[in-house]
Parts: structure tokens; C-alpha cells; sequence
């Protein structure tokens, strides 16, 4: 998700326009359809599919971050040199992240992928409650239900036609605890030291898909060379082109600019909440077209469970009391990812 801070207060004097509300649905559709894509081109590798993702992500970012540091003052490019060690962490957390959802769309169904991968809501008030830092009820209410929701889904674990797979699950996981390590990172970046969105994106990107592509060359017996699909560079010759262009000009740039552009008009919760959904409309999508299947019955059961944890506990996050707000607000940390 990609969102661009804005206090609340200034956005509810303004009455929302139709086209906000279009483009936010339009954005919700673009994001959620990255995993059907991925799923279609399966015969690659999945850290390679990962890395071709950021490897064009990157290329569409450059021209925005050439512009911004031209234009950017001496404070600004002295802030860019003395970050590049936190924004080497966030692309590394970035890389984990795509490489470890990416390798879970292959090893359990779609619908656990993506509800796994998308509890970093849940994860963050972990980590909280481990460093003593102050959660509200509601919050905790929340992660129980996303976490017992989970574990319903996993019961699917037993049933011998099911597609569902513990590694699977776990790794997705893994890909939800290492984008909180990137939305960290880039919350230092862009609100604290007032980083311009693509000084930041850009290296962030491209440091990851470097990263990604190491590890494919080393997990995956990954190239440098050629153009099949096992090479670093093979998207630009493949016949998985148009694919990976989709999956970096849709949902990787089209969909977050969208989301920066409409964040003037509409409340950055609404806008956090609405991405939530994401799960939702991504497994719409990939029965829709075919790349998976109807969840069985324990997924069916706790798969609205672990949704409205995750939804509870965005919500109780950005509505406490202005005194209780803590860095882990999640619509301001969403504010700052764009990948």
C-alpha cells in the first residue's frame, strides 16, 4: 500500500468527489489483482518473479526520482546521504517480503496467502505488547480474532484435497513480519526526516530488487545472462512481458499513485481500511479467473474471523485518543510504502 499522510481534520471539511471514491475502488481492484498475475506465471521461479516485479517497479520510478532530487535543497540530499544504511534495510525487509508471498502463492491457496501476508496489522500489536508498549482493548480484541481466525484456517491442513500447506501459511507469515520492517523504516524516512516520496521509493526499490536477485541466483540457480526464466533480466524478452509490465505499471504504480493523489480528498483511514480488503478482492479475483479454487469449510470459517481482526485492529490503532498515538498508528505507517 502506498499513502501519503494527511491530517483527518482538513479532508472531512471537504466534501469527498465521486471520482475520489472511484479511483480509491479502482486502486483497491489494481493492487488486489498482483497476485492472480503472479499465480498465472507460476512457471517462474518465485523469487526471479519477485525480483522481475522490482526490477520494473524500479525503471518506472527513476524518472520521479531524478526529478526530485534535482529539485531537491541541501538539507534534503544531505538527509538522502545519511539514510542510505536505513533504506539498504528497508529494501532487504522489501525483498523478503515479495519473495516470501510470492514463494506462498505456490505453496498454499491463494485465500491463505493473501490473509497471511496481510496480517502485519496483527504482527505490529505483537510487537508492541513484547516491548511493554501501551495497547488498547480493542486492539488486543482484534489480534485474538486474527490469530484464532488463522488457526481455524489451518484445520484445512487435514483435508487431503485441500491445497493448503503449513509452509505455505508460515512463510506468507514471514512476509507480513518483514513488511513491518519496511513500513518502519520508510515511517523514519518520510515522516521524521521529511524524505520526498521517490528519493526514498526509488533506492528502496532498486536496493531490493538487487537483493531479490542474488537470492534467486543463489536459491533458485538464477543467471545473469539470457533471456529464459531464470534470468535476472530474462522479463524483457520473455513471454511473461506484458505480465510483469502489468504487475509493475498497475499494481505497483498506477494503484499507489492513485492512492498518493486521492489521500487529499479522503480520510487516510478510510483509505487503510478500504486496502484491508485486499485479501478479499485478490481471491475474488483469482477464482474469477480460474487460478484457484473455493476454499474448503475451515477457511470458510476462519477466514472472516482473522478479517475482521485485522480490520479491528487497523481501525483501534488509528482512533485512539491523541495522547495514546504511538508511531504504530497503521495509516500513517502504510502512508509511506510504495513498491
Amino acid at each position: 500500500t502506498a499513502v501519503e499522510s494527511m491530517p483527518v481534520n482538513s479532508i472531512e471539511e471537504k466534501k469527498v468527489p465521486w471520482w475520489a471514491w472511484m479511483g480509491l475502488a479502482l486502486s483497491l481492484v489494481a493492487v488486489s489483482s498482483a497476485a492472480t498475475v503472479f499465480r498465472v506465471i507460476d512457471d517462474v521461479p518465485p523469487l526471479m518473479r519477485s525480483t522481475w516485479r522490482l526490477e520494473l517497479t524500479a525503471v518506472f520510478q527513476f524518472p520521479c526520482f531524478l526529478y526530485q532530487l534535482h529539485h531537491a535543497d541541501t538539507q534534503t540530499r544531505n538527509v538522502f546521504k545519511e539514510s542510505l544504511l536505513i533504506e539498504l534495510f528497508s529494501a532487504c525487509m522489501l525483498g523478503i517480503h515479495f519473495g516470501a508471498w510470492v514463494w506462498s502463492i505456490d505453496h498454499t491457496s491463494l485465500v491463505h496467502s493473501l490473509l497471511w501476508v496481510s496480517a502485519s496489522p496483527i504482527v505490529i500489536i505483537v510487537g508492541l505488547f513484547l516491548l511493554c508498549r501501551r495497547v488498547s482493548k480493542m486492539e488486543v480484541v482484534g489480534t485474538l480474532m486474527g490469530f484464532g481466525g488463522g488457526a481455524l484456517m489451518c484445520i484445512d491442513l487435514t483435508n487431503s484435497s485441500s491445497t493448503v500447506t503449513f509452509a505455505g501459511d508460515a512463510v506468507a507469515f514471514v512476509g507480513a513480519i518483514a513488511m513491518v520492517g519496511y513500513l518502519y523504516s520508510g515511517r523514519l524516512l518520510r515522516e521524521e526526516r521529511h524524505m520526498p516520496l521517490f528519493l526514498y521509493a526509488f533506492p528502496v526499490t532498486f536496493l531490493s530488487a538487487v537483493f531479490s536477485a542474488l537470492l534467486a541466483v543463489w536459491l533458485e540457480d538464477g543467471n545473469f545472462g539470457g533471456t529464459g526464466v531464470r534470468s535476472v533480466f530474462g522479463w524483457h524478452a520473455s513471454r511473461y512481458f506484458v505480465w510483469v509490465l502489468y504487475l509493475a505499471a498497475v499494481p505497483g504504480m498506477l494503484g499507489h499513485t492513485v492512492i498518493n493523489f486521492i489521500i487529499r480528498y479522503i480520510s487516510p483511514l478510510v483509505v487503510t481500511v478500504t486496502l484491508v480488503m485486499e485479501p478479499l478482492v485478490g481471491s475474488f479475483l483469482a477464482w474469477l479467473v480460474g487460478v484457484d479454487g473455493i476454499p474448503h469449510m475451515w477457511t470458510w470459517i476462519g477466514a472472516p474471523i482473522m478479517f475482521i481482526g485485522t480490520l479491528l485492529t487497523t481501525i483501534a490503532s488509528d482512533t485512539k485518543k491523541p495522547d495514546e498515538k504511538t508511531s504504530s498508528d497503521l495509516s500513517a505507517l502504510t502512508s509511506d510504502a510504495i513498491a
